[in-house]
């Protein structure tokens, strides 16, 4: 039996409802639920971004390249990588100084753009943007890849062609997995207790900016040892988490974020093809799952969680969500690609999030 949870709200004037939970998990750490419970609830009251049409905020290399004048392009790339190439308006501010940058700003008509290689690192720093209150900024879908093929290494590089046997990987099955029970919100603290809720968001975007989503070191290291602070994480440094029976990850909690067809390989459910990582459980992109009156608070406390989608994109954004909250997630690079890109391409529904020759633009791009 569910019974719900109502409670005040610190700078609210009144009693707002934010979910059902399990009487056996009704007894909560007041300080860090009324702290989590005060943010959501904010979020959810103030455009409700994750859960809203403009979720998630990502624009096409041919919508920026005939609308360059309309646009702000902040490359947030290394410097070095900005010298090798980058797009003829763009100027090159690290994820560590964006906030100062933007709040500097007099004037932000016009679409911001952030550009990063692959696309997966702009789409974590435009959700955090976006859930503070710029509704102006997208990311720019691929990245650089899609710009011009001598940046789209990263993803063709890193993206299987398809397997040459049809034999199942051990890490992906086709079972349909029960989300678990109703849990505590996390633990949020702030330093200064005095701060109205919206000085206290600025702060955990402030902070969150800080923290590197992906480097080149990442991407090129042999021996993977999983992050606990970095917001990404690689499909071999999950694979490396499965138990011994092949049947879970240790210590992980994993969505599957996008359509059914992501999830569960059609027409043969319960089958052993790809369908998608073993014990993953299924969030519709379609129908506000990360709602605080639906399974947002059906994520397990104490696990890392681990959300994929199908291109990493749209992952990166819900991680940029969760993080705020006080989630300790993390967002699968490159998505559904990196897993079963086969079984993507093949399908007439997820072809189209596949990286492909025809998503590089070859537009021309300034050096220096």
């Amino acid at each position: 039996m569910k019974t719900l949870i109502y409670f005040n709200i610190l700078f609210l004037t009144a009693i707002l409802f934010v979910s059902c939970l399990e009487e056996s998990n009704s007894l909560l750490s007041e300080f860090g639920y009324e702290n989590a419970a005060e943010l959501l609830v904010y979020l959810e009251g103030n455009n409700d971004y994750i859960n809203s049409n403009s979720f998630p905020s990502i624009i096409s290399a041919e919508e920026v390249n005939d609308n360059l004048s309309n646009c702000l392009v902040i490359d947030i790339r290394s410097q070095e990588e900005f010298i090798k190439g980058h797009i003829s308006t763009a100027i090159n501010i690290q994820n560590s100084n964006l906030f100062e940058f933007l709040r500097a700003k007099q004037n932000l008509n016009l679409a911001i753009v952030l550009v990063s290689s692959s696309g997966q690192t702009a789409s974590y720093y435009t959700g955090l943007l976006r859930i503070y209150g710029y509704n102006n900024v997208f990311a720019l879908r691929y990245g650089m890849a899609a710009w011009h093929s001598d940046f789209a290494d990263i993803w063709t590089n890193l993206i299987p062609t398809g397997r040459p046997d049809e034999e199942p990987l051990d890490y992906l099955d086709n079972k349909f997995y029960s989300l678990p029970n109703y849990s505590n919100l996390p633990n949020i603290s702030y330093e200064n207790k005095s701060l109205n809720i919206k000085q206290k968001l600025e702060g955990r975007i402030a902070q969150l900016l800080q923290v590197e989503f992906l480097t080149d070191s990442i991407l090129n290291s042999d021996g993977l040892v999983l992050d606990d602070t970095r917001p990404s994480v690689l499909n071999v440094e999950v694979i490396s988490q499965l138990d011994s029976a092949h049947t879970s990850f240790e210590n992980m909690f994993v969505i599957c974020y996008g359509s059914i067809d992501l999830y569960l390989f059609p027409g043969s459910i319960g089958g052993d093809e790809d369908g998608h990582l073993v014990s993953a459980v299924f969030y519709d992109k379609n129908k506000n799952t990360f709602s605080s009156s639906t399974n947002l608070q059906k994520i397990p406390l104490g696990k890392t969680i681990v959300v994929y989608s199908n291109s990493g994109h749209s992952s990166a954004f819900v991680v940029a969500y969760l993080r705020v909250l006080g989630y300790d997630a993390k967002s699968l690079l490159f998505g559904g690609n990196s897993l079963s890109y086969r079984r993507m391409k093949s399908s007439q529904v997820l072809s189209e999030f596949t990286f492909k020759e025809a998503d590089i633009m070859n537009y021309p791009y300034e050096g220096g």
